[in-house]
């Protein structure tokens, strides 16, 4: 992040306009962070210099019903659709509305501010908005110009390191229940992990499992860093027929643009959502168990959207503009279900800028389904939580002669 007392750095062009009440701003932030055009709170005058979420009232393209003359909708409780297609013509059309206001936007601000703009990311189909550098005194103006629903600073939220344990890190989560049978083991079904990267070459993510099964790929085409088409397509990240797409989001400078798991958080939530069979050691004092376990839906495949980082303390943090770009990702990736293993705030899920981009999950026909397996203090009314809710495995053990 540029530091206060210099001049931020050039910006890129384009940016956003628009007009959005379900989906505002993101990611855990004290409450009462946001700016809006009513108040300029405290809290957002400390946070100066910076990167902040700029949300915009056009809908996003998983929202939008057809309030613009000429463009027709493309949210599926709408157009009746089974699900979201971003690819189409009409989604196509509407995307690149979304564009062009957004461009106009960066313009008029541009102009506000007398210099060119750091515009960090862009967003339309989850959510419209950007992340953009400014002052606290541009933030505070542009909170108020007409078309801004909220401005909030970039203040990441912190994922949970996963403790390591000796011969199993990561360490895959869940056994298969009883009965669990082939053709129910998530087949087909796309998951996105948004988190702190994953273990590219785990065997719970390799392309055959333990016992032989072949993961094939159900679209046929890798995306992000895995797609040669991507700008930052690289051959040495490795996908494969159960891995099927990586993307980082983040440019700090001990991790950047690098999809791999620096924390285990990351490699821990996939493998638990979505993990191959595997033998894991569960190591006791005077006994090892070698048990076989495996993700909730262990034939499904994976995309990895890398949105935090380990600070040098250790713990994962997960600015909201890297978060809101790998949701805005997945969105157009049309993945069937998000895992979001990211802590939230106490705020109203209404403006949460964690809960507010997951609106389209609730919505007849939407895609993707959202899991938020970190629950905070209160729940949206549109997100399902899964957190340690269910068990279904028993370890039985008898003690004889115990001793003082």
């Amino acid at each position: 992040m540029p530091p206060s007392d210099s001049p931020p750095p050039p910006g890129r062009p384009g940016a956003a306009r628009g007009r959005q009440a379900l989906i505002a701003p993101l990611l855990d932030a004290p409450s009462g962070a946001s700016l809006s055009a009513q108040a300029a709170p405290a809290s957002d005058k400390a946070y100066g210099d910076g990167y902040y979420i700029v949300v915009l009232d056009q809908a996003p393209v998983a929202l939008y019903e057809g309030e613009v003359p000429g463009l027709a909708p493309t949210n599926p409780s709408v157009t009746g659709a089974a699900r979201l297609d971003v690819a189409s013509a009409t989604s196509v059309r509407y995307a690149d509305y979304l564009d062009s206001l957004q461009r106009q936007f960066v313009t008029t601000v541009e102009r506000k501010v007398g210099r060119t703009l750091d515009v960090k990311a862009r967003y339309r189909y989850a959510l419209n908005g950007m992340a953009v550098w400014l002052t606290a005194d541009e933030a505070a103006r542009v909170a108020a110009m007409p078309g801004v629903v909220s401005v909030t600073p970039n203040i990441p939220s912190p994922s949970t390191p996963t403790p390591a344990r000796a011969g199993s890190v990561p360490r895959p989560s869940g056994a298969a229940p009883p009965g669990h049978r082939s053709g129910h083991h998530g087949e087909g079904i796309v998951v996105g992990v948004v988190d702190t990267g994953i273990n590219i070459d785990h065997p719970s993510f390799a392309e055959v499992d333990k016992n032989g099964y072949e993961h094939l790929n159900p679209r046929s085409h890798y995306y992000g860093f895995c797609d040669p088409a991507n700008p930052r397509y690289d051959a040495k990240w490795k996908c494969n027929q159960k891995l099927i797409g990586l993307y980082s989001f983040i440019d700090e400078p001990s991790n950047a643009w690098n999809p791999e798991d620096d924390n285990g958080h990351g490699s821990h939530t996939s493998s638990t959502a979505a993990g191959n069979f595997v033998t894991a050691p569960y190591i006791a004092p005077t006994i090892t168990l070698n048990l076989e376990v495996s993700g909730v839906a262990p034939h499904a495949n994976i995309i990895a959207y890398d949105a935090c980082f380990t600070t040098p303390s250790g713990t994962g943090s997960c600015p909201p503009a890297a978060t809101l770009a790998a949701l805005d990702q997945a969105v157009q990736d049309q993945v069937d279900v998000v895992n979001y293993s990211i802590s939230t705030s106490q705020g109203s899920p209404w403006t949460d800028r964690t809960s507010s981009p997951f609106a389209p999950c609730g919505r007849p026909g939407s895609s993707p389904r959202c899991r938020r397996a970190t629950p905070g203090p209160r729940q949206a009314p549109w997100q399902p939580y899964r957190h340690g809710s269910r068990r279904w495995r028993q370890q039985p053990a008898t003690v004889s002669s115990p001793t003082a």
